[in-house]
């Protein structure tokens, strides 16, 4: 008997439907295939028909395929099936796929039959996880970048490139290595308790010998062959094309226990934001050492323009006195002019001390910051007949007591801050203020002088060497002022104690 038309019109249908379309009756056994079938599973039409629904299904799960057939029989409708779930299925050479399956039921004159629309998504689950690894990779650099970028310290830097570094990949151990000249040399580590050996930070080896095989040997203690190739992974660090050292991985501590192609696309994604990194700390160090010698400089220049302006010109004409006066052989004038020359040698060795002083006041370790700030108030009180109001709160225990270097900056920035107050504020008073609380130096000089417009100032008064040595120490520097209503200077700077730089030590 022919089929119905409209039944041929569907059978049409399902034959050139673009997923694989299955037939199966209550029993589990397949009635109906289509063409696209056989291009999915690799069988022929004549294998599948009358043979179960579950030698399409993988081995694991065929007990269970079971149970959820007999289930749907009793409550048939069109749904998608396993919703939710990574379903898979079984070709004829035993490759299992990811796949859609769509459920509907169709009644046969032997009663119902569930239509199965299998649809093979190897693909776009190919995409899919390539997307995710992507964006994973993107995350790592982003983290890493985010991590380290308001900071600027070269040693700062590297401890976060390794610990995160460490965590992404799941290694044993990260290692950092930096060039210096020809070499590369380690310069920084992290790894689990006990899984470096401390000596690997003593390391330094010859770039043109740090092929990527020897250099992973010298840290696994392997020959690493193929066989050990899962073992290690490594990543340049490369920034604008410039090779600044490699990043190396040691040991994976999940299952199976080996790297593989993502964990080194993972890990050359953050060498590659992490070298930004390490370039830019770099470029600040160098920065800021030139800053230091270029003041540095300046100061020697402005010793050698006081010591040639005042005090060799004044010895130069000490000399010419006293040689015109030895010639005259008077007794009366060679005493007359070797008064003078002791007044002037006097006048010249106050002049000395004081430029001296300027390196490093003697005062700060005879008597303390405190009372050498005190001093230099007093000092400005009595030169340029400025009053000016101290409010300390310094440590005044050793231990407690701010570095040497720190001391000096605070010093010199009081120092500089007094000097602009008395050169330029043509102020009668001023508010100087250091303390030390939550863990920084607070100094704020205020005056009640005339002064000025910061923007058009800009790197006048002393401005560039302040704010570089307060930097220079991890601190910031800031300055108020407008015409007419005086000028305030404050500076804030980490507290670093000498009983600190003992436990650094």
């Amino acid at each position: 008997m022919a089929d119905h038309p409209s039944q041929s019109l569907e059978r049409e249908f399902l034959e050139f439907a673009p997923d694989a379309v299955i037939g199966v009756d209550e029993r589990g056994e397949i009635k109906l295939v289509n063409s696209r079938t056989q291009a999915v599973f690799g069988y022929s039409r004549e294998e599948l028909i009358g043979e179960r629904v579950e030698m399409l299904v993988p081995e694991s799960v065929r007990s269970s395929h079971v149970a959820h057939r007999d289930r749907y029989f009793e409550a048939p409708r069109t749904r998608p099936m396993g919703a939710g779930l990574d379903l898979y299925a079984r070709r004829k050479d035993g490759t299992e796929f990811p796949c859609e399956i769509s459920l509907s039921t169709v009644a046969t004159d032997n009663g119902m039959m569930a239509l199965a629309a299998i649809r093979d998504i190897t693909d776009r689950r190919r995409d899919r996880d390539e997307l995710r690894r992507a964006v994973r990779r993107l995350q790592a650099a982003t983290d890493v970048a985010i991590a380290i970028g308001g900071e600027t310290d070269l040693e700062r830097v590297l401890e976060a490139i390794v610990e995160r570094g460490r965590a992404l990949v799941d290694a044993r151990a990260l290692i950092i290595l930096l060039r210096e000249g020809e070499d590369l040399v380690v310069a920084a580590t992290a790894a689990v308790a006990g899984g470096l050996d401390p000596q690997v930070g003593e390391l330094r080896i010859p770039a043109q010998e740090s092929s990527d095989q020897v250099l992973l040997g010298r840290f696994t203690g392997a020959d690493l062959g193929a066989k050990e190739s899962g073992r290690a992974l490594i990543a340049p660090l490369l920034f604008r094309g410039d090779p600044l050292g490699v990043v190396v991985a040691l040991d994976r501590m999940g299952e199976p226990g080996r790297f593989d192609v993502e964990d080194q696309r993972m890990l050359e994604a953050f060498a590659a934001s992490a070298a930004t990194g390490v370039a830019t700390a770099r470029s600040m160090a160098e920065e800021r050492l030139q800053n230091t010698i270029d003041a540095a400089e300046q100061e020697r220049s402005r010793w050698a323009r006081e010591l040639h302006d005042e005090t060799l010109q004044a010895l130069a004409v000490l000399r010419m006195r006293l040689s015109s006066a030895l010639r005259e052989e008077s007794a009366e004038a060679l005493e007359k002019t070797g008064q003078a020359a002791v007044e002037q040698i006097d006048d010249e060795i106050v002049k000395l001390r004081r430029l001296i002083t300027e390196l490093r006041p003697a005062s700060l370790d005879t008597i303390g910051l405190e009372a050498a700030l005190q001093a230099l108030a007093e000092q400005h009180q009595q030169d340029a007949g400025i009053a000016v109001d101290c409010d300390f709160e310094l440590p005044h225990e050793d231990e407690a007591r701010p570095t040497p270097v720190l001391e000096t900056a605070v010093y010199r920035l009081v120092q500089e801050a007094l000097n602009n107050v008395s050169k330029h504020s043509m102020a009668g008073g001023a508010d100087l203020t250091v303390r030390a609380a939550r863990g920084a130096i607070e100094i704020e000089v205020r005056d009640n002088g005339v002064g000025f417009e910061p923007s058009l100032v800009r790197e006048g008064f002393g401005l560039v060497g302040m704010r570089e040595r307060a930097a220079l120490l991890g601190g910031t520097l800031d300055v108020e002022s407008t015409r007419g209503a005086g000028t305030r200077v404050r500076a804030e700077i980490p507290l670093f104690t000498r009983e600190d730089d003992e436990e650094a030590g």
